[in-house]
């Protein structure tokens, strides 16, 4: 039988390969529920996949190395959350109260409103901050922070698991890079990269959480340690993150101490974010990849807008 070549235009052929990359893409946004979390334990996998081969090569058993490594990050892992946890049961005891003073606040600016002449509309009065929105709230907060738990303890076990397969899998590249594999060097090359931009993510974020939590604890801010956990995780999540991240101190400054803080802490978010995020991300970021910032940038945003 004999067979016949199809050609296909090249016009048909960009028309189709676009329309398959299409299709992946909304694919893996529709997944990006499960994707997300998923390509997030990859990548902590791929950032203590060193560690884990220094430990071996230190002529360390591999079971004991293994359980070196799952200790290691139930540790980080477990304590971080509890401290998140314990945070947020201090903020849910003490809500009435920064509801109250929240209150109070408003009055205050009302008063003074009105010394100005201006008709002032009860905006932020007691009917407002009443007792169901403290309840609503609240209730937000505890549905926030359960979400946030599942879905690191999911991260934290798939990460583990990653980590006990990385050695078969680490053999399988080997072997396929020996064979001149082009496809397993390209993909060993990506993964590489991902790795190592988001290991300048992190490091990018732990500036941000640190400076905005020195911050807050010299102004004397409540739960500064939460803020700079929440502006770690929120940093993630380019532009809009840390203006999130800065909603929830910024209102308990202001029910603590008055207005004054209030802008302290906004004025203070906003250095941070913008010397961090246009001063020192892009620069490690090129320098790390060998990419133009505004190429690092759209990438990052991209990959935000599709995994969620």
């Amino acid at each position: 039988m004999k067979l016949t070549t199809v050609r296909i235009s090249p016009l048909l052929h960009n028309l189709l390969l676009s329309a398959s990359v299409i299709v992946i893409i909304a694919g893996m946004r529709a997944a990006s529920p499960l994707l997300g979390p998923l390509m997030l334990a990859l990548f902590l996998a791929m950032l203590l996949y060193p560690a884990y081969q220094w430990l071996l090569n230190r002529g360390i058993p591999t079971w004991l190395t293994v359980s070196l490594m799952i200790v290691g990050i139930l540790l980080v892992g477990v304590g971080t959350l509890a401290l998140l946890w314990l945070s947020i049961e201090q903020l849910r005891t003490n809500l009435f109260l920064y509801a109250s003073r929240l209150t109070a606040q408003a009055g205050r600016f009302q008063l003074w409103l009105e010394t100005l002449g201006v008709d002032a509309p009860r905006l932020l009065t007691q009917e407002l901050l009443n007792r169901q929105l403290v309840i609503s709230t609240t209730t937000g907060l505890l549905t926030t922070i359960g979400s946030l738990l599942s879905t690191t303890f999911f991260v934290l076990v798939a990460t583990i698991f990653l980590l006990l397969q990385s050695t078969h899998l680490s053999a399988r590249f080997e072997n396929d890079l020996e064979s001149h594999n082009v496809l397993s060097t390209q993909a060993l090359q990506v993964a590489q990269r991902v790795a190592h931009f988001f290991s300048i993510r992190v490091r990018v974020n732990l500036v941000v959480a640190a400076g905005i939590t020195l911050w807050l604890l010299v102004l004397g801010v409540d739960l500064a340690v939460l803020w700079g956990i929440l502006a770690f995780f929120l940093g993630f999540v380019m532009y809009v993150g840390l203006a999130i991240a800065a909603l929830f101190p910024a209102l308990l400054a202001l029910a603590e101490t008055g207005p004054t803080t209030l802008i302290l802490v906004i004025a203070g978010f906003f250095i941070i974010n913008v010397a961090v995020e246009n001063v020192l991300a892009p620069a490690m970021m090129a320098q790390g990849l060998n990419l133009a910032p505004v190429v690092t940038l759209a990438s990052l945003l991209f990959w935000v807008w599709v995994l969620g």
